[in-house]
């Protein structure tokens, strides 16, 4: 998806992405934001691995999550 970024003053290509609510599992708030961004629904994904983005700077982790077409 594209998206203005005013950090960057410009859009970028980005990837669906979202937080996860109390207790949810990864995959189905993966699921959800992709529908709630994108409106496709995926009807299979599979977790694929966890990063934190700059560890030595902030805790952000990352879960990335893989439909395979």
């Amino acid at each position: 998806m594209k998206q203005y970024r005013k950090p960057v003053e410009k859009p970028l290509l980005e990837i669906p992405a979202g937080k996860l609510e109390d207790d949810e599992d990864r995959v189905e708030a993966a699921k959800r934001e992709l529908e709630e961004e994108t409106g496709y629904i995926a009807k299979e994904l599979t977790h694929v691995v966890d990063m934190y983005g700059s560890p030595g700077f902030v805790m952000n982790n990352y879960q990335y999550i893989l439909r395979i077409m």
